[in-house]
C-alpha cells in the first residue's frame, strides 16, 4: 500500500514538474510568437492587400500593378526603372562571383596560418567593427570633390569630366555605380570571413593530416577538400544574396541617395514609402510601392528556388 502511495506521489510530482516546465517554455515563446505576429505575419498581410488599394478607388484593384508595367514600358520612366534592376543585379553578381570566392579564398589563406595571418585579420575585420554607417561617410569624404582620391588620380594625370569633379565620382552618373561596386569589394569581408572561417575550423584535422601524406598541395587541399566541405556555407550566402537582390537598400540610402543612377529596386521601393505623405506622392499613399514590391516579389521566388537548386547540383552535402 504504501509503495502504491509511493509510486502515486512521484507521479503526481513528475506532471506538476512537467506542467511547470510546459508554462515555462509557452511564457519563453509568447514574446517572440506575439513578435512574430505583430512585426512580421501582419505588416506583410497587410502589405499584400495595400498592394490592391487605392486611395482614391473604393475597393481592391489592379490599378497600381497596370500603372507599374506601363510605366516600366514608357519612354520616360521605363529607361530609369530597367537601369535600377540593372543596377540590382549588377550588385548580386559583384556579391556572390567576385566578392565571395574572393573572401572564401583570403579565409583559407588565413586559415593555413600564413605569416602575419593575424595582422591581416584585423585589417579585413576593421571595416565590420566600425559599422555601416561611420564605413560610408569615410568612404564619401574618400571621394568627395577635391578628395584624396581625386588628388591621386590628377598626380597619376588621369582625367575626369567636368561633371565628376563637380559631383564628386560618387555624385557622378558615370562613376557612381562603380564606386558602390568598390565599396561593397572593401567592407564586404569582415563578416563573410567569420563565417568562411568558422565553416573551415569544424573540418577534421584528420583529413589535412592525411592530405598532407599524401602530397597534397595548398591549391588542390583548397579545391578538393575545403570547397566541398564548406559548400553548404557558400549555398546558404548565394541564397541570402539572391533573397536580397531586390530589397537592398541601404548602401544606396547611406551612399548616393542623390545620384539616381546608382539606384535599384529596393532604393526605389524605400523612397516611395518614405514620401508617402509628402505633397508629390501622397496620392499613392503606400500602395503603389507595396505593389511594385510584391510584383519584384514574385519575380524573386523561381530566381531563388533556381539558385538553390543550381548550388545543391554543383556539389552535395557532405556531413562530417
Amino acid at each position: 500500500m504504501l509503495k502504491t502511495q509511493e509510486i502515486a506521489t512521484r507521479k503526481g510530482g513528475k506532471l506538476k514538474q512537467r506542467r511547470k516546465n510546459l508554462i515555462f517554455v509557452l511564457c519563453m515563446l509568447a514574446i517572440p510568437f506575439a513578435n512574430f505576429l505583430v512585426f512580421w505575419l501582419w505588416p506583410n498581410f497587410r502589405s499584400i492587400l495595400i498592394a490592391f488599394e487605392v486611395p482614391t478607388i473604393e475597393g481592391y484593384t489592379l490599378f497600381n500593378f497596370e500603372r507599374f508595367f506601363k510605366e516600366l514600358s514608357s519612354d520616360v520612366m521605363g529607361p530609369r526603372i530597367w537601369k535600377m534592376i540593372d543596377n540590382s543585379f549588377l550588385m548580386f553578381f559583384v556579391n556572390t562571383f567576385v566578392s565571395l570566392p574572393m573572401v572564401l579564398f583570403m579565409s583559407y589563406v588565413l586559415f593555413k596560418k600564413v605569416a602575419g595571418y593575424k595582422v591581416y585579420r584585423v585589417l579585413f575585420y576593421l571595416p565590420s567593427i566600425l559599422g555601416g554607417t561611420v564605413m560610408t561617410q569615410i568612404f564619401k569624404s574618400m571621394l568627395m570633390t577635391g578628395g584624396p582620391i581625386e588628388q591621386i588620380l590628377d598626380m597619376m594625370h588621369i582625367p575626369l569630366d567636368d561633371i565628376t569633379r563637380y559631383t564628386g565620382l560618387l555624385g557622378s552618373p558615370e562613376t557612381g555605380i562603380w564606386m558602390m561596386v568598390i565599396y561593397t569589394l572593401w567592407t564586404g569581408v569582415g563578416i563573410n570571413m567569420i563565417m568562411f572561417t568558422g565553416a573551415m575550423n569544424r573540418v577534421p584535422q584528420d583529413l589535412f593530416e592525411s592530405a598532407r601524406l599524401d602530397g597534397v598541395g595548398f591549391f588542390r587541399e583548397f579545391f578538393n577538400i575545403i570547397m566541398p566541405l564548406v559548400w553548404p556555407t557558400v549555398t546558404t550566402m548565394v541564397v541570402f544574396s539572391m533573397v536580397g537582390i531586390f530589397s537592398n537598400a541601404g548602401l544606396v540610402m547611406l551612399l548616393a541617395p542623390d545620384n539616381d543612377s546608382t539606384w535599384n529596386i529596393g532604393y526605389y521601393i524605400l523612397k516611395y514609402t518614405l514620401g508617402a505623405n509628402t505633397t508629390v506622392t501622397k496620392i499613392d499613399g503606400f500602395s503603389y510601392p507595396a505593389a511594385i514590391g510584391l510584383i519584384f516579389t514574385f519575380v524573386n521566388l523561381p530566381l531563388v528556388f533556381g539558385m538553390k537548386a543550381l548550388c545543391d547540383k554543383v556539389s552535395k552535402n557532405v556531413e562530417y
